[in-house]
């Protein structure tokens, strides 16, 4: 068999996000690759040729052309093509705690084969990532940091979204959050999407999230700017404004009330942040 690999820069220290090794495998009957549990490294693939078995945790599923395969960290990983129809694929490993923090909250239903799932050119987009000669090693590894965020969310919308127990009044406001999250936004605005007041869509919210509108909108704003401290170079200031609020320090303060610490320290603490 023959495989063609893309080298990431290794980075020093706790990391919470790096690419460990992609690449491309033009795999024969032979092909396998076992891993205890344990091991906290997150592999994704997607099959350009042929099919195969992906086994986690003693479960065995197949994985053919067009699907992608997801074998999550900690636990036993077992894969290998097919004899007669061995697979072609690309693909890459990663590794940190932002890594787990994001399957947690995009895979909720812990899918191992996303059949037909389409994405290709994420994984494209990681090997030019880690070929391009100009970035230095922390930009490398901010850019795939946001690439495999965007994959996840992309796999999120296209296989779990849809099956989310929710109101249509609450999807629609979902929605427009999502697409908002840089604006105050306010319970009038939601209200005037869906038609209902705001005492109605606070309970619709309590009832299918169990948390209030307000609530899910400061999480959600509050995981941004996660992913904006350790993937970007973006001031705190920078950052603040950008997620819709016009005061840092009230910014500082909300951040701090829910992580425990200020934007600096959540940064310091994440290599890709230095």
């Amino acid at each position: 068999m023959r495989e063609e690999f893309v080298t990431f820069p290794a980075l020093q220290g706790e990391t919470l996000f790096w690419i460990e090794l992609a690449g491309i495998s033009y795999c024969d009957g032979n092909y396998r690759i076992r891993r205890n549990a344990g091991d906290h490294v997150t592999v994704m693939e997607y099959v350009l040729e042929g099919e195969g078995t992906v086994v986690v945790d003693k479960k065995a599923y197949t994985a053919k052309k067009g699907d992608l395969y997801l074998l999550p960290p900690n636990k036993s990983q077992d894969y290998y093509s097919d004899a007669r129809n061995p697979w072609t694929k690309i693909w890459f490993n990663a590794r940190g705690a932002l890594t787990e923090s994001l399957l947690e909250l995009y895979n909720p239903r812990h899918r191992v084969v996303f059949e037909n799932a389409g994405g290709y050119a994420f994984f494209e987009e990681i090997h030019a990532i880690g070929a391009n000669k100009n970035d230095t090693v922390i930009e490398k590894h901010q850019k795939a940091a946001l690439v495999f965020h965007r994959l996840l969310q992309y796999l999120y919308q296209k296989f779990d979204a849809g099956e989310n127990q929710y109101s249509e009044e609450v999807r629609v406001c979902i929605e427009y959050i999502e697409n908002h999250i840089t604006e105050n936004i306010s319970l009038k605005t939601l209200g005037e999407l869906v038609y209902l007041s705001e005492s109605q869509i606070i309970r619709n919210f309590k009832r299918d999230l169990n948390t209030t509108p307000y609530e899910y909108i400061l999480n959600r704003k509050m995981e941004q700017a996660k992913l904006l401290l350790t993937g970007t170079r973006l001031r705190v200031k920078e950052i603040a404004f950008r997620l819709g609020f016009s005061d840092e320090h009230y910014f500082t303060y909300l951040f701090g009330k829910r992580t425990g610490q200020t934007p600096v320290a959540y940064r310091k603490e994440s290599s890709l942040g230095q």
